[in-house]
């Protein structure tokens, strides 16, 4: 049988029950009717009030009063553990900067290739952090040379520091390379540095580049010398900017190019009569601009030059009075997110130029009109130009 129903939450009871066994309330006879007691973890005992039983004229059963709130565990719980987390959080967070900002230059280091009997180099640089210069050099007397600002915090040692390193891996070239490894945040670490690298190359030297920054920029300039020989260019940086300065270098040959950076610059001068022998070319970045420039480019192919980037600007300019003797077509794609597209291009008569710009908010000007522009001769020149800007939110002006 049953004793009937918790006066308290409504469950049904056992005859058996001192308890309810859904709310936990003693249950005791009232007048012969079972009434629940509740447990007394309210925070103000004795404050309940006797009241009609509902439906039992006569009877009572006891209630809270209406100052009674039922106690609530879980905010107080939430609060300890924001407070736990909060307290593991900050010395963590601390340590993190301290490690970051606490350096200082603790020493340089050197490094040379002497030897002049192998001119290929394959140049293969992972830097962390810190900034990479390299320059080409005429006064130099070995086919390497390389300086290495170390930065390090306090009570760290040089003799942790990297340095480059030289290798034959490779038939008929020289590896020389330098990996910093990953760098440690913690300040207790005495073992982790940037590195602030300057490179100087004798021109003799056919190089090729494979360099990698963190968050560090690189730099790569020819100091207006002639007749370099380039096999390979490929420039990436988390955060830095790219800069290939060949400004007034003539005649220099490059095999295949590639750049790309997440949040930084990329500013690019080929020079003149700069051969490249390269069908596909990306330069791109998140934020950056891109500044491209060349003078006379002499192509074996075909080529097509990808620029892009998410919000920065997008510079053109180029100039192209050499007319191959063979049939080919530069295709220039330039994508800009929320930047202005500006062109300056200056071609031979003979070679045919299309431009097709699409904006999403800007304006076009494209040779003093606001239409897209094809030359008379673009159907049938055999050397042409065609361009393709596309910017979201910037406006196109091609001169």
């Amino acid at each position: 049988m049953s004793k009937g129903f918790c006066t308290h939450c409504g469950a049904r009871l056992s005859e058996e029950a001192d308890f309810c066994n859904n709310c936990g309330s003693k249950i005791e006879m009232v007048n012969g009717v079972p009434a629940a007691m509740p447990m007394k973890t309210d925070p103000h005992p004795g404050e309940y009030v006797a009241q009609a039983q509902p439906g039992a004229p006569g009877q009572t059963y006891y209630a809270p009063s209406k100052g009674h709130r039922p106690i609530k565990q879980r905010p107080k719980i939430i609060g300890y553990a924001i407070g736990i987390i909060f307290l593991i959080g900050v010395p963590f967070i601390v340590f993190a900067i301290l490690g970051s900002l606490n350096l200082h230059l603790i020493g340089t280091l050197d490094f040379e290739v002497d030897s002049f009997a192998e001119t290929n180099v394959i140049l293969d640089i992972n830097l962390d952090v810190g900034s990479l210069e390299i320059y080409y050099d005429l006064t130099v007397t070995n086919l390497v040379e390389a300086t290495l600002d170390v930065w390090g915090r306090p009570e760290a040692n040089i003799a942790d520091a990297v340095n480059f390193e030289l290798s034959n891996e490779t038939a008929g070239a020289i590896t020389v390379s330098f990996d910093s490894g990953d760098r440690s945040i913690w300040y207790w670490d005495k073992t982790t540095f940037n590195y602030d690298i300057v490179l100087y190359i004798h021109p003799s030297a056919e190089v090729d580049f494979i360099l990698d920054a963190g968050t560090g920029s690189i730099t790569l300039d020819t100091n207006a010398i002639d007749y370099l020989d380039i096999d390979g260019l490929y420039m990436d940086s988390g955060t830095g900017s790219l800069f290939l300065n060949m400004a007034s270098s003539l005649n220099t040959s490059i095999q295949s190019m590639y750049l790309e950076t997440g949040t930084g610059s990329i500013n690019v001068n080929l020079g003149i009569f700069t051969s490249l022998n390269e069908t596909d070319v990306l330069m791109k970045t998140g934020t950056g601009t891109i500044t491209f420039a060349y003078e006379d480019l002499i192509v074996s192919d075909d080529i097509t030059w990808y620029l892009d980037t998410g919000t920065g600007s997008i510079n053109i300019d180029i100039v192209q009075n050499v007319v191959q003797s063979f049939e080919y077509e530069t295709l220039i794609i330039a994508e800009s997110g929320t930047g202005t597209i500006d062109v300056a291009i200056t071609l031979d008569a003979s070679i045919g130029l299309s431009v097709t710009a699409e904006v999403g908010t800007g304006s076009t000007d494209i040779f003093g009109s606001e239409n897209d522009y094809e030359s008379l001769n673009y159907d049938t020149a055999e050397n042409t130009y065609t361009l393709m800007l596309d910017t979201g939110t910037g406006s196109v002006e091609v001169v």
